[in-house]
């Protein structure tokens, strides 16, 4: 929990760090798919999905999770799921904006 293990001011700036590291993802990871490179595009996906959930954007580390199985499993995923992770992930970036 990163309320008990830093000071506010500390999130804060885990926060900023965190949207800054993955505000690129979603896109870098539909040009990896458009350019079938789909071992950049899973490395993509595994990546956002454990650091979302080191940070407790749980809901994005399982779009991402989702993602990157059905990469892993199929070389592709669905738009669906795409769409889901896309829209978890603004979702999250305008939640992050609004706190800091």
């Amino acid at each position: 929990n990163l309320s008990t293990a830093f000071e506010p001011k500390e999130i804060i700036e885990l926060l900023i760090e965190f949207a800054d590291n993955i505000r690129d993802d979603v896109d870098q990871i539909a040009q990896q798919l458009a350019e079938n490179n789909i071992k950049q595009a899973k490395e993509i996906a595994y990546n956002m999905k454990g650091v979302a959930g080191n940070i407790g954007a749980i809901d994005l580390s399982k779009a991402a999770k989702q993602v990157d199985q059905e990469l892993r499993r199929y070389d592709s995923c669905t738009t669906d799921t795409f769409e889901r992770l896309r829209n978890i992930h603004h979702q999250t970036l305008t939640k992050i904006t609004k706190l800091v």
